[in-house]
Formats: C-alpha cells, sequence, structure tokens
C-alpha cells in the first residue's frame, strides 16, 4: 500500500507522516528535488520497481507536475507513463488544507518567503 500525503506548504503533511509512521509502524519515503528530467524519472521509477512493502510518501509525484515546469526548466510529461504503473499498486491519497491564516503565519514563523 502506497499512502501518499500531499498538499500546500505548512499544511501539517509532515505532522501526519510521522503520526501515520508511528501507528501503522511504516517507513516514510521524502523525494528529493530531481536535478533534470532524467533524474526524475529515476527516483519515481526506481521506487515502484524497489516496493517490497507498505510506504508513506511524504510529497510524491503530484508537487513534480507543478514545479518541473515553473522551477526546474522542464515537464514532467513522463509522470503519465509512471501513472500508469501506479495504478497497479493499492494506494490512497490525502491532500492536506488548513486555514490560510494559518499557513502564512507557519511560513513566517518558518522564515520561509512565498
Amino acid at each position: 500500500m502506497i499512502y501518499h500525503i500531499s498538499g500546500s506548504d505548512c499544511t501539517c503533511k509532515t505532522s501526519l507522516c510521522s503520526k501515520l509512521k508511528n501507528n501503522l509502524k511504516l517507513n516514510v519515503v521524502h523525494f528529493d528535488k530531481p536535478k533534470n528530467m532524467e533524474d526524475g524519472k529515476q527516483q519515481y521509477f526506481n521506487f515502484l520497481n524497489n516496493l517490497k512493502e507498505s510506504v508513506i510518501c511524504d510529497r510524491f509525484h503530484d508537487g513534480e507536475y507543478i514545479y518541473a515546469p515553473l522551477y526546474r526548466g522542464y515537464t514532467a510529461d513522463y509522470l503519465l507513463e509512471f501513472e500508469k504503473e501506479l495504478r497497479k499498486y493499492p494506494y490512497l491519497f490525502v491532500n492536506t488544507v488548513s486555514d490560510i491564516k494559518i499557513v502564512i503565519d507557519r511560513a513566517i514563523s518558518r522564515g520561509e518567503d512565498f
């Protein structure tokens, strides 16, 4: 089973992942920012190819769709093929949300520039 925890910054994704980790006794995986499209492909497909047990993903491929063209200079079209492979696995997507004031307060307290 893949537990995919996603959402905007400062909406308690990592806190939720920690609680799930403790309650379900599973590992948490956080994906690195790919250096380029090939690195992204390798990270995501290697993850599926080496998946042997249930895991919690603190962010996952959905962020790559957004950030690759905005900040990394490439499209993440390769993820269409990745998602076809992902359908072969039991999968739960959880999207975290929070009140905008709380998000802003958390970001400011972390010193994030948004």
